[in-house]
C-alpha cells in the first residue's frame, strides 16, 4: 500500500470529520420536522406540560417593583435627552465658529493675494527703474 503525503491525510480527515458535523445537524433537523408534522402519542399527550416562565411572586409586588423601575429609567432617559441637547447646542456653536474661522480664512486669503500682487507689481517696477538707470 502506497503512503499518501500528509496534507493528503490531513485534508481527508478533516474532509470526514465535517462530513461528520452535517450528518449530526441534518439528522437533528429531520427529526424535528418529522416531530412538527405528528401529533404527540396518547401517552405523552396527558403529560401536563412546564411552564415557560416562572410564576411571579405576590401579585403587586411586581408591579410596584416594575413602577419603581420605569421611573428611575424614565429620570435616566430625561437626563440623557437634556445631556444630548448640551452637546447638539455645543455642537452647533462649534459648526458656527468654523463657518467665521472659514470666512476669515477666505478674506486672508484674498488679501494675501492681492498683497502677493502689489508686491510682484513693484519687483517689475523696480526692475524696469534698474533698467532705466543702467541706460542712463
Amino acid at each position: 500500500m502506497r503512503q499518501q503525503p500528509a496534507d493528503a491525510r490531513r485534508h481527508r480527515h478533516g474532509a470526514v470529520r465535517e462530513g461528520s458535523r452535517r450528518l449530526v445537524a441534518d439528522g437533528g433537523r429531520t427529526a424535528q420536522r418529522l416531530s412538527s408534522r405528528q401529533s404527540l402519542p396518547a401517552a405523552l399527550l396527558s403529560v401536563p406540560r412546564q411552564r415557560t416562565r416562572p410564576r411571579s411572586t405576590p401579585a403587586g409586588t411586581d408591579v410596584v417593583q416594575l413602577r419603581s423601575d420605569n421611573a428611575a429609567l424614565t429620570a435616566l432617559l430625561d437626563e440623557a435627552e437634556r445631556a444630548e441637547a448640551t452637546r447638539v447646542d455645543e455642537i452647533n456653536g462649534l459648526y458656527a465658529e468654523l463657518a467665521k474661522a472659514d470666512q476669515s480664512s477666505n478674506e486672508l486669503r484674498g488679501e494675501n493675494e492681492e498683497l502677493y500682487d502689489k508686491v510682484q507689481e513693484a519687483q517689475r517696477l523696480i526692475r524696469f527703474l534698474r533698467e532705466q538707470l543702467q541706460e542712463a
